[in-house]
């Protein structure tokens, strides 16, 4: 493979460890009486979100629709939560 394959999936790599990271992360709201979503710690969550969105737009570009698809997803992530 080439030097620009091996870091694209150098930096894929390392986006998914970080992803992982956040996803430790995650507490239950819930108590014995009332339910709630559970979270994740906001601030790692964004820059991974951030990171990951950019990274997406450089192999993808942002007419794609796995662009488009990780962008409503979050969305959708974070209104819930």
């Amino acid at each position: 493979m080439n030097t620009t394959t091996n870091k694209l999936i150098e930096r894929a790599e390392q986006l998914l460890t970080k992803g992982q990271n956040v996803a430790t992360t995650r507490r239950s709201n819930s108590s014995e009486y009332v339910i709630a979503f559970a979270t994740v710690d906001s601030v790692l969550f964004h820059e991974w979100k951030s990171n990951t969105q950019h990274f997406i737009s450089l192999v993808c570009g942002v007419a794609s629709p796995y662009y488009k698809n990780f962008v409503e997803g979050v969305k959708m992530l974070f209104l819930v939560n």
